[in-house]
């Protein structure tokens, strides 16, 4: 009769268990914030490395120094909103500024996409994709994110990198500092074609890393208010009349 009793109670908590599981389950399937308990049992939201204070350089790592709320898009289908982040151009990762003011360096592999805000009303958004890129054939294709610039069916990124250049001495000349240098590398996507980085803006640049548009390009200076490509604004508006040339193209 014990032996009976036991295994009823031992059966009784077991369904009781997978019971809770199950109730707990379906509600993460609801709409719910990403801080929520219930979501993070099961899969968290944000995950990543505590990440220190940079020490010994003189030069910021940051895309913008300033923490701006953003969003943060996961493979997963959640939406992370409402939170201070900043991106990383060294490093190429997400930083996260918590409630509790400490950092956190987020893992990329989940992250799909971001897009930081200004905090002031009007200003526009910076939204930050994943792209394959490689720079020459034989290597191998390489995952970063890049600020979208210009989307249509032909668009325009750039990768906000930060290289170290260097070491220099501080103004006692005790302590050594790191030197960095932000560096911006375009790249046009036209389908799912990538084309190889663009590092120096110039005519003879752009046709290399867009060789079938050579006369379109020659066609825009020629004919068009704009002599040369200098800055990042001459290649968004580039960007834009190609793509208008290419709808013109096979429209009736």
């Amino acid at each position: 009769m014990f032996i009976i009793r036991e295994i009823r109670f031992i059966t009784g908590t077991v369904l009781l268990f997978l019971f809770t599981v199950s109730t707990l389950h379906s509600q993460t399937r609801q709409p719910a914030g990403c801080d929520s308990i219930l979501i993070s049992l099961y899969e968290p939201c944000l995950t990543g490395d505590l990440s220190e204070k940079q020490e010994n350089t003189i030069f910021s790592q940051s895309f913008i120094d300033l923490w701006l709320k953003g969003t943060v898009e996961l493979y997963n289908g959640l939406t992370v909103s409402n939170k201070y982040l900043k991106y990383n151009g060294f490093t190429d990762r997400l930083i996260w500024l918590r409630e509790d003011f400490r950092q956190v360096s987020l893992d990329q592999e989940p992250i799909l996409a971001f897009t930081l805000s200004e905090n002031s009303p009007g200003k526009k958004g910076y939204r930050f994709e994943k792209i394959s890129v490689r720079d020459n054939p034989d290597d191998s294709p390489e995952i970063v994110f890049a600020q979208l610039l210009h989307k249509e069916d032909i668009s325009l990124y750039v990768q906000r990198k930060v290289i170290k250049t260097g070491i220099t001495e501080g103004k006692s000349g005790l302590v050594l500092y790191d030197v960095y240098e932000k560096r911006n590398i375009y790249y046009f996507k036209n389908n799912q074609t990538i084309s190889r980085g663009l590092t120096r803006l110039n005519r003879k640049t752009l046709v290399a890393v867009l060789p079938e548009y050579r006369e379109n390009l020659t066609e825009w200076l020629r004919h068009g208010r704009q002599t040369r490509i200098r800055t990042e604004e001459d290649l968004i508006r580039f960007t834009l009349w190609l793509n208008s040339w290419q709808k013109s193209r096979v429209e009736p």
